[in-house]
């Protein structure tokens, strides 16, 4: 009775490493030693507690992509943060980025694919894709995104299809005013071709 009534008091320990040698991502091993207050009770030792301090999940969002003129890049905005319900104090927070795997997801993609990107806030990136690279015609397309953190604590994050449309281009024709032409010369139309 007197043993439970000592457990009940001691049930939550909260154990500290006071050397902040857990500090990374690793297995490690802790032994704890438990010394009684109460002299009718000997000194008790837990040896070699096995214990794993594992990366975080990310995960990576991004807003849609409106339709994209032909030659223009491909703009997208993407966003890395730490997707880990299991972490009470990083989840949510926005992860930095060191590089980036941009891979084709669509067969009509031409094979290399160049793309420049931006920081916008931690966590927070524009993807411009070179429109001369990633498309030989219109249409819909898709490409795969993988974020590598710029720490070893995250975890890699991928979307697997992003996709987007590269349109045709809006044409319209304007003509410059005819004036009257003599009965015998030729009649001169000067059209313009605009596109956007």
């Amino acid at each position: 009775r007197d043993l439970h009534r000592l457990i009940r008091r001691q049930r939550q320990m909260c154990i500290r490493d006071s050397n902040n040698t857990v500090n990374h991502v690793d297995n490690y091993y802790v032994s704890v030693e438990m010394n009684s207050t109460d002299s009718k009770y000997a000194p008790a030792t837990l040896y070699d507690i096995p214990f794993t301090i594992r990366r975080l999940i990310t995960g990576l969002s991004y807003d849609a992509v409106p339709d994209t003129p032909w030659g223009n890049n491909v703009t997208i905005q993407v966003y890395m943060y730490v997707n880990d319900p299991e972490s009470d104090y990083w989840n949510g927070k926005p992860v930095d980025i060191i590089s980036w795997i941009v891979q084709n997801s669509t067969y009509t993609f031409v094979y290399h694919i160049d793309y420049t990107y931006t920081v916008i806030s931690s966590g927070s990136y524009e993807i411009s894709l070179s429109n001369e690279t990633i498309v030989n015609k219109v249409g819909q397309y898709q490409i795969s995104i993988t974020g590598i953190a710029d720490s070893s604590i995250y975890m890699n994050a991928t979307i697997p299809a992003i996709p987007f449309k590269v349109r045709k281009l809006i044409t319209s024709l304007t003509y410059d005013p005819v004036y009257d032409v003599p009965y015998g010369d030729n009649a001169t139309i000067n059209i313009c071709l605009l596109y956007t």
